[in-house]
């Protein structure tokens, strides 16, 4: 296929093989990204001239604005640039970056910057993505970004406190532990105190998060006591991210403390929801999930006490119902609260066995 592919291009006019050349770094392609690459006015004539003579050009849209090469095409044309001209190939993946760029493509921007060893441009791209990436759970791709930068090179100490949160929302817990212990030593150095304070809170929620992840939320609550008054940062990065976006039933995620129902859940889930509403953050939805997950323990552990209750003819429940928490309309449905539903069902059953053994 490889000898295929150089006899064709071999017999290429010098324009096409050109623009073939330029274009071949680039994961897709319309007439305005080639035209910022190569910098020739007729990049939409040159477009439609390689798909007329054939040359492995695929369409991505029915409308046929997007197009990219063949991957094995695609590999040709970039060994031979590289070979040919391997300083150009850098700078025409910068062009590529900022190109993606300007038209809103961050993945591809962060990719064309990552590849040109650009590590300054990605990590500015990756700050400015990393919000919306977080929202549609593209966990895996921010962590493959950082990845790809090299350890010589220091990122900032944001976009390094939000490597640690994505580690920690990846279960990476060993990993994100070390790096929040070196962010917090390089933060509390830091001279400029509005900076200084915001990461340090940062730090201290990720790690809140981490604890969560771990199930070790007796840690937690020694660890709160003493940082509790800063623990929730101004940025909204850090509650806007659905962690019950794989797992269905909110209880079974960490925010849902993994299903685990104690007067230590009730202590860790009631404190961190005081925090978050005390600085505003009510209706953020890890403020949500988390009272949905304590609501869904409260009915899950009622519904076990009336199951007992009717098995065992109606005797006496010994258990008590855990916690008085308020009621959060907002993630139930409306007009009834699982808080109270669960309060209900367990009444029920304890009255029922006090009428059996009177």
């Amino acid at each position: 296929m490889r000898l295929f592919i150089h006899e064709v291009f071999s017999k290429l006019p010098d324009s096409i093989c050109s623009f073939l050349l330029s274009t071949s770094i680039l994961p897709r392609m319309d007439a305005a990204i080639c035209m910022r690459i190569t910098g020739q006015p007729g990049s939409r004539q040159l477009l439609e001239t390689v798909q007329q003579m054939n040359l492995f050009l695929v369409p991505l849209d029915e409308q046929g604005r997007w197009f990219r090469y063949h991957h094995l095409f695609a590999r040709f044309l970039q060994d031979r640039l590289v070979h040919e001209n391997p300083e150009g190939a850098v700078q025409l993946r910068l062009k590529a970056a900022r190109a993606f760029a300007d038209h809103g493509l961050m993945d591809e921007a962060i990719d064309q910057a990552l590849a040109g060893r650009a590590y300054v441009l990605a990590e500015k791209y990756l700050e400015q993505h990393f919000p919306a990436a977080l929202e549609l759970g593209e966990l895996s791709t921010l962590l493959g970004c950082m990845e790809r930068i090299p350890e010589e090179h220091k990122t900032s100490l944001e976009l390094a406190l939000y490597h640690a949160f994505v580690l920690v929302l990846t279960e990476g817990l060993r990993q994100a532990g070390d790096l929040l212990e070196q962010l917090e030593r390089t933060c509390r150095k830091l001279e400029e105190p509005s900076r200084r304070e915001e990461l340090l809170s940062g730090v201290l929620f990720v790690r809140s998060n981490l604890m969560f992840m771990d199930g070790d939320l007796q840690k937690w609550l020694s660890f709160s006591e003493s940082i509790i008054e800063h623990l929730v940062p101004r940025n909204p990065l850090y509650f806007g991210f659905d962690y019950n976006r794989r797992e269905p039933l909110v209880r079974k995620t960490s925010m849902g403390m993994k299903g685990m129902l104690s007067k230590t859940t009730e202590t860790v889930g009631t404190r961190f929801t005081g925090v978050l509403e005390a600085r505003g953050w009510h209706d953020s939805l890890i403020n949500l999930l988390v009272w949905n997950g304590l609501a869904s323990l409260s009915a899950g552990a009622a519904g076990k006490a009336v199951s007992a209750a009717e098995q065992a003819g109606g005797s006496q429940a010994s258990s008590q119902p855990i916690g008085d928490f308020r009621q959060r309309q907002t993630c139930l449905q409306p007009g009834i609260s699982i808080f109270d539903a669960g309060s209900s069902a367990w009444q029920t059953a304890q009255g029922e066995g006090r009428a059996s053994t009177a």
